[in-house]
């Protein structure tokens, strides 16, 4: 169903069905034409085996989707089952049976964040953040977004994200001077065939202009297969959508992959802003981060900003904008009537 399949291998044991396993993803992992583009296809693999994991056939298919979904957590391509390793609980798989109708329904809310220039204050646009509101309580991106991403369920939700963002949004965006707006985009979405055709029809039908349109993305997401990467982002690029390294600083990224991508800011992870003030070394690595993106030409945005003496560190170092509470908190659209183009917000 959906994108998974199931493999019933008779008189197999655990070396065999391991085997079977490789021989299928690297089978999967050979690039093929489709409509005239080069496409790849990865796979996470879960195995079960009878009569350890099961003596049922629901059962066997249930253990085998949990070690799948062990498989993605820790980046491997197959796994078998292993109760004892699983984090994978009955409730736990029924949250992602909750969220998956949820996204389905479009029951999902967005919030907006303010970015602001430190150099006069001014709010130059916002990032579209989700929440789900669950059994009354409204949980933010953190608490089921990795969720989505151990599953192929991860692109149709930031699909209808961005579909909602700009809806919702355009009225703000033409305001004067324009704003922009930020989503972010998952390595999954990011690679999955078509994007660029289905983002260009999408800012067609809301009537959006595409340099309102701000996408990040994370170092490991771009980094996951670089080249592959470097050709959508460049295609996005040549849409006019603007693009930027969301969680710069944590994650891995080549110089010389950054070097030629086609970036328009870098946006340094919140976790190194809170070094500020009581790491040297840790500011050590935010002023490197500022000198590196300021050396290939990007704007640099410090994430994260709670206070003012981080927002004055970040201004005295040379950093383009901010965001943060001391900002603004993500809230509704219709919370942010009052906040007028151009206006600061301190908080």
């Amino acid at each position: 169903g959906g994108d998974e399949f199931a493999f019933v291998l008779n008189t197999t044991d655990a070396a065999q069905a391991a085997d079977a396993a490789e021989r299928i993803l690297g089978l999967l992992d050979r690039p093929f034409e489709l409509r005239g583009q080069r496409v790849h296809v990865g796979a996470s693999i879960g195995i079960a085996l009878f009569p350890a994991h099961g003596e049922s056939i629901d059962e066997l298919l249930k253990h085998a989707d949990i070690a799948m979904y062990r498989a993605k957590v820790e980046g491997g391509a197959y796994a078998f089952f292993d109760p004892e390793r699983s984090p994978f609980s009955r409730e736990r798989l029924s949250l992602e049976v909750e969220l998956r109708q949820a996204v389905t329904r479009g029951e999902l809310e967005l919030c907006y964040q303010p970015m602001q220039a430190l150099c006069d204050g001014a709010v130059l646009g916002f990032e579209a953040l989700a929440r789900w509101r669950r059994d009354g309580t409204l949980l933010a991106a953190a608490d089921f977004i990795p969720l989505a991403e151990e599953s192929e369920l991860i692109r149709l939700l930031d699909w209808r994200i961005l579909r909602q963002a700009l809806a919702e949004a355009r009225q703000l965006l033409a305001a004067s001077p324009p704003l922009q707006l930020s989503v972010n985009l998952s390595a999954r979405s990011l690679h999955a065939p078509g994007l660029v055709e289905h983002l260009a029809s999408l800012l067609s039908e809301t009537g959006v202009e595409p340099g309102r349109l701000v996408l990040e993305i994370t170092e490991s997401a771009a980094m996951r297969h670089p080249e592959r990467s470097y050709e959508t982002l460049h295609a996005l690029a040549a849409l006019g959508v603007r693009l930027a390294m969301d969680d710069f600083g944590t994650g891995f990224a080549s110089l010389t992959y950054l070097r030629n991508m086609p970036l328009h800011r870098v946006k340094i992870d919140g976790s190194l802003v809170r070094q500020i003030g009581s790491d040297p070394r840790g500011e050590e690595l935010v002023r490197g981060a500022i000198a590196l993106g300021h050396g290939l030409g990007l704007e640099v945005v410090g994430e994260g900003v709670e206070s003012e003496a981080q927002r004055e560190w970040l201004r005295n170092n040379g950093c383009d904008q901010v965001q943060g509470y001391l900002i603004g908190r993500p809230v509704p659209l219709g919370e942010l009537r009052g906040l007028a183009p151009g206006a600061a917000r301190g908080g």
